[in-house]
């Protein structure tokens, strides 16, 4: 079983942006996901070099920098089943700029991962970067290798993020940018929604039901895999009430108004109040 990584954006203060961050699930039986790649052998050196992905709109997938042909391969099919996950992906106006790309990194050591990420390798299993105004994945070097259904949910994850272009985007509240991200891979990999769902159980359990939405900013915020599955649910609190469509336009919009400092708005005030309403209301439930 991979070990379970946090999974959460933080402000990265270097020469790159904001970034969204994965963890690699443990494993599970994905009844109803997308196919993905066997799990290739555990002693696979996925990246004994830098290597980069690039996947085009058209899904046409080049591979360059890899130590083996068998690694290659491995990170091409790894690709193909992102490619098949898209397809279910619907993000309305929020990737509206996304060019088709997807770019994956594999930096060859921790060092190199921290350098583009600001984030641990041996804490993050990937991130997503924003660098000359452009949305990159950099996966760490020490994610498991032997957990494809949790590799594929991280890319389909991270991949949200690029095609929202969050990392180079407004800074807004990031349990929108994750929430957003966690929502889209947990309906298309049904053990993810099941992990979250567990993990909120878990936690009500032992502790009330939380007052205000998930703030994964401050430092005595939600961390971890916890914080990304409560914004997980406060979007889909939204959805539920608005409808898919209508729910991320208005996440997308209270994103730039918050970036902005403009929630102090009437309408972003009522519309906070209303998504706080929601998703406590959704979360009681689970208690």
């Amino acid at each position: 079983m991979a070990p379970r990584l946090p999974l959460i954006a933080l402000a990265v203060s270097l020469s790159i942006a904001f970034s969204g961050c994965a963890q690699v699930p443990p494993q599970a039986t994905a009844d109803g996901s997308p196919e993905v790649s066997p799990s290739p052998s555990e002693t696979l050196e996925i990246q004994a070099q830098d290597a980069d992905i690039l996947m085009d709109r058209n899904g046409l997938v080049t591979a360059t920098g890899f130590a083996t042909d068998e690694a290659r391969g491995v990170w091409t099919e790894r690709m193909l089943a992102l490619n098949s996950a898209l397809s279910e992906v619907r993000l309305g106006d929020l990737a509206q700029d996304w060019d088709g790309d997807i770019a994956v990194k594999l930096p060859a050591d921790a060092a190199a991962f921290l350098a583009k990420t600001g984030k641990a390798a041996d804490s993050f299993a990937a991130a997503t970067a924003c660098e000359a105004g452009k949305s990159q994945v950099y996966i760490s070097p020490e994610i498991p290798d032997d957990d494809p259904d949790g590799i594929a949910a991280v890319l389909l994850h991270e991949s949200v993020h690029v095609m929202t272009n969050s990392p180079c985007g407004e800074p807004g509240p990031q349990w929108i940018s994750e929430g957003i991200a966690e929502s889209v891979t947990a309906s298309v990999y049904s053990f993810v929604a099941g992990e979250n769902e567990e993990l909120v159980r878990a936690y009500l359990a032992d502790n009330d039901v939380p007052k205000t939405l998930p703030d994964l900013d401050a430092p005595a915020g939600v961390a971890g895999q916890l914080g990304v599955a409560l914004s997980q649910y406060a979007v889909n609190a939204a959805i539920e009430e608005l409808g898919r469509d209508k729910a991320l336009k208005m996440l997308g919009g209270l994103a730039k108004q918050e970036a902005v400092a403009a929630a102090a708005k009437p309408e972003s005030q009522k519309q906070l109040k209303d998504l706080t309403s929601w998703y406590l209301r959704l979360v009681k439930g689970l208690k």
